[in-house]
């Protein structure tokens, strides 16, 4: 699994650094589930979907004939498809086990490079009817170039109590390693009552999950956000999702690390004077700030991912803000203070110069925040008082205004 939320009370908020995207205050909300600029936003167009890395849908004989170009073009990155779901084909119990739309769709996405996984839904009942579901699965999946998993989903309704959790467990470990046997990635995919009360063997903590607990903006109060604190890696947001090429609702999925798809990005140039570039490095959990396009572009190169930019400075007229580096912990810092930028320096830190300039108190300003648990990427700078907040609500410390960009 590549990335993992931590459910640690005392990592929890190391974690919302590792994955927290820039969240600058917004006016009014963006479109359900769509990238305002800068980061994915949920059902109400306002709440940060921390960490999503891309946006993609699930499809299945259900959702007919695609127009995948379409599709991709109305910015879908992946597509988890199903492969088999026994007898329903062309509809329940019609004796029909692979997915009638399997092949044409898998096809079009390698036509289109849109990277792909393939789910399979199972209502097996023995350990030998999940092992024959995989055999045929794998078979399926012959002469195809998967990106993402192969998920095993659980969720039969027939089966739906605890007593056949050792049942579940079983099946799983049947399904997942003929799949991973045959060189590919299994994984489950579960909805939060499944996966909490059902899928609760330790075994399931060894495969990447697909998380499908849905935003609910209609419910009162309104749901935007999933409420499952374990790890997972594809989120299964809703399934009222439109997207253009797809006749209808449909799944929408936003990817947490799950897929191969490369972070390598040509970092945009025709920007805004001033702007200012973060980047992330999924393997410390560090943000890093720069207003050069080339450092950007050099950093993403060997790994760091792009974030979109997280404000503006002032090109001139305005008080430097020290940039300084930790060569023991990888880890960089930013500061106005002259007395913090020489207490570090006297202690080991590298100083490399001025990063940028601030503005007055009459701009933006940059709040700061420390996570006192975390060796990396200790401290975190956003325009957003929500991302403020709600970092200091788990456990980071409030540290003011750091300094001001351009209003």
């Amino acid at each position: 699994m590549k990335i993992r939320r931590l459910v640690s009370a005392l990592l929890v908020g190391a974690a919302l650094l590792a994955m927290a995207c820039v969240q600058p205050d917004h006016a009014m909300a963006a479109e359900p589930f769509s990238w305002n600029g800068s980061y994915w936003v949920s059902a109400d167009g306002v709440t940060p979907i921390e960490g999503a890395w891309a946006k993609g849908i699930d499809v299945s004989w259900y959702d007919h004939e695609i127009d995948w170009e379409a599709v991709r073009d109305d910015g879908i990155s992946f597509a988890i498809l199903r492969v088999f779901h026994k007898n329903e084909g062309e509809g329940k119990n019609s004796g029909v086990d692979l997915d009638p739309t399997w092949d044409v769709n898998a096809s079009e996405c390698e036509r289109l490079g849109i990277p792909y996984g393939a789910y399979c839904f199972t209502e097996a009942k023995s350990v030998a009817e999940a092992e024959a579901e995989a055999d045929a699965v794998i078979s399926a999946l012959e002469g195809y170039s998967l990106s993402y998993p192969v998920y095993f989903d659980m969720e039969a309704p027939s089966m739906a109590d605890p007593a056949n959790a050792g049942l579940f467990a079983q099946m799983a470990k049947a399904f997942c390693n003929k799949v991973e046997a045959a060189g590919y990635t299994p994984g489950i995919y579960a909805n939060l009552t499944w996966r909490s009360n059902y899928l609760t063997d330790p075994c399931f903590d060894q495969w990447t999950f697909w998380l499908a607990e849905w935003a609910h903006p209609e419910s009162n109060p309104p749901k935007y956000m999933y409420t499952y604190d374990g790890p997972f890696d594809l989120w299964q947001a809703t399934s009222r999702g439109r997207v253009r090429g797809i006749n209808g609702d449909v799944d929408i999925d936003f990817d947490f690390g799950a897929g191969l798809i490369s972070h390598i990005v040509e970092i945009p140039r025709d920007v805004e004077p001033g702007s200012m570039y973060r980047m992330y490095n999924p393997y410390s959990g560090e943000h890093f700030y720069t207003a050069s396009a080339d450092e950007a572009q050099a950093i993403n190169s060997v790994g760091w991912w792009y974030e979109g930019i997280g404000w503006t400075a002032p090109e001139e007229d305005g008080a430097p803000v020290y940039r300084l580096y930790n060569s023991y912990a990888g880890d960089h810092h930013y500061t106005m203070s002259v007395e913090e930028r020489d207490h570090l320096v006297s202690v080991g830190w590298s100083y490399e110069g001025v990063g940028w300039l601030s503005a007055d108190e009459g701009g933006v300003p940059l709040y700061r925040q420390y996570n006192p648990y975390a060796a990396v990427g200790t401290h975190n700078y956003t325009t957003s008082k929500y991302e403020n907040d709600e970092l200091v609500r788990v456990g980071w410390r409030a540290e003011g205004i750091a300094w001001y960009g351009v209003a």
